[in-house]
């Protein structure tokens, strides 16, 4: 029996570049954070397109929602499956999504 990795070959790194809001209402910046392990039901994606949807500024502009900051957005996103978090059996490394 064949089993799918659980992870691609690739290494994943440890952090990755975020548009972030450091503060409340503080401008945007782009910043290095850490790159979060899928947990139990989750996948990891390394994104190879990524948008904000156009509200963004409002929430940077007016926290609406009284954000745990640092936030960081970035809703619509496109890519590879690299890792999956343990019982995920609807998707495998490789996967685009």
């Amino acid at each position: 029996m064949h089993s799918c990795p659980t992870t691609m070959t690739a290494t994943i790194p440890t952090t990755q570049k975020a548009l972030v809001i450091p503060a409340r209402f503080a401008p945007f910046t782009v910043t290095d954070v850490d790159v979060p392990q899928p947990g139990p039901g989750g996948i990891l994606v390394r994104e190879e397109a990524t948008g904000l949807y156009p509200s963004a500024w409002k929430i940077q502009e007016i926290d609406p929602f009284k954000s745990k900051y640092p936030l960081v957005l970035g809703c619509e996103a496109a890519g590879t499956v690299v890792q999956l978090g343990e019982g995920v059996t609807s998707f495998s490394v490789g996967d685009k999504v």
